[in-house]
């Protein structure tokens, strides 16, 4: 049986490359559309856009989870996306082989409770675009995560964070991190190592009285993750991009961890490892503590009128 075989054409207007799949008919196969958001976990409503592989091409899509045909609803504006839904969608064009089935699964979550960082400093470029030579990079020798692949926020653990899309320095290391003002029961961040696994690292939470609580964790270099206590895989990405601009394959993690707090009192600043190589890309403060003041009242006597008695 011969096997199917892959076509790659380029429009030269454009510079954009157009994939199709040969059957052993000789019969083209359209490729099979793409989101223009990454299908995971985000903690708010998503606008979502199916692009087709090539132009004229008519995309069906079903929403409930059913295979779509010719029969399908037709995509023509943005779906929203403001509950958890499985996207399937296929590519039609005259005189083509329908494409392969498309699905990404889009969960929304609700993250009560959570305050995101603002990474107001950062001092190291931990992502970075395809093309451009990198400089330093995240790991100091022009490795830097793919822009593409970590996206603008995402959901772990509950919580959503958010990335700083600067193209100069997104990441922040050796660093105090001013934290929002409040009572929460844990700081969770989405961070990594480069150049060698690290077992042992201090995170330092300083309260507004002035207290401070030094934590322990191990943290994994991007490339071999060793599991730490209080460690886990929060993304997975096929490759990086290295200081020539291109990609380089992996895969490359960037953990989750979760730093508890002493939820009765009001944070002030985390200070990160003093290491260049314990970088992290976003924080977010989990487990909101409500600011149970006493309720005060305010009584006003209600004014009656003054009784005159008739003479």
């Amino acid at each position: 049986m011969t096997p199917a075989r892959s076509l790659l054409t380029v429009d030269n207007s454009t510079g954009l490359s157009h994939a199709f799949i040969l059957n052993p008919s000789g019969v083209a196969k359209v490729a099979e559309p793409t989101f223009s958001v990454i299908p995971r976990s985000y903690i708010s409503t998503q606008a979502v856009a199916l692009l087709d592989a090539q132009p004229g091409a008519t995309i069906h899509y079903t929403l409930d989870g059913t295979q779509p045909t010719s029969k399908s609803a037709i995509y023509t504006n943005a779906l929203t996306i403001d509950r958890t839904t499985t996207i399937r969608a296929t590519a039609y064009l005259d005189g083509y082989q329908p494409s392969s089935v498309a699905s990404g699964a889009f969960e929304i979550i609700s993250g009560a409770g959570s305050v995101a960082v603002n990474l107001s400093a950062p001092n190291v470029l931990a992502t970075a675009e395809q093309g451009p030579a990198v400089a330093n990079g995240l790991d100091g020798l022009g490795n830097a995560f793919a822009s593409d692949l970590v996206g603008e926020a995402l959901v772990w653990s509950g919580v959503q964070f958010n990335f700083n899309q600067s193209t100069k320095r997104n990441g922040v290391a050796d660093s105090e991190m001013e934290l929002p003002a409040g009572k929460f029961a844990s700081i969770k961040l989405l961070a990594t190592g480069a150049r060698g696994n690290r077992a042992h690292e201090t995170f330092t939470v300083t309260y507004k009285d002035g207290s401070k609580d030094r934590i322990d964790q191990g943290v994994s270099d991007w490339s071999t993750p060793q599991a730490y206590s209080g460690e886990s895989s929060a993304l997975t990405m096929a490759y990086r991009v290295n200081k020539a601009g291109v990609v380089s394959y992996g895969p490359y993690y960037l953990y989750g961890y979760t730093l508890p707090l002493d939820p009765s009192k009001t944070v002030e600043s985390l200070t990160l490892p003093a290491s260049r190589y314990v970088v992290v890309l976003a924080a977010t403060m989990a487990g909101q503590v409500p600011d149970n003041k006493p309720l005060t009242v305010s009584l006003k006597p209600r004014p009656h009128p003054i009784p005159t008695r008739s003479e």
